[in-house]
């Protein structure tokens, strides 16, 4: 996890594969919203509220990051959401322009 220009950047490790990617909470937004348009049946998980002039001591930021996690977890248990090409690309793509797009 690093925390740059007052943003939390993340790194996704996705097993057995070994992608390795970093995202941003604007990320996880797009991404869950993007789920939430194809799949309106399905139930999501909301996000942490995110403030970006306020700042987080290391304790906040470890917890911030286990949602995160959570997050990611709660989806992949779906079989169908952690099919959808856009979480495949979510989980795999390094730079999310393309995907930004889409949305």
């Amino acid at each position: 996890m690093l925390v740059t220009n007052s943003q939390i950047v993340m790194s996704v490790h996705s097993l057995p594969y070994g992608w390795t990617v970093d995202r941003t909470h604007e990320d996880f937004e797009v991404l869950r919203r993007i789920l939430m348009m194809k799949y309106p049946q399905t139930l999501l998980p909301g996000l942490p509220t995110y403030q970006t002039r306020k700042e987080l001591n290391e304790k906040q930021l470890i917890k911030r990051c286990i949602y995160y996690q959570r997050f990611l977890e709660c989806i992949l248990k779906s079989m169908t959401l952690r099919s959808c090409p856009f979480m495949i690309d979510f989980l795999r793509e390094n730079v999310l322009k393309n995907f930004h797009t889409v949305a």
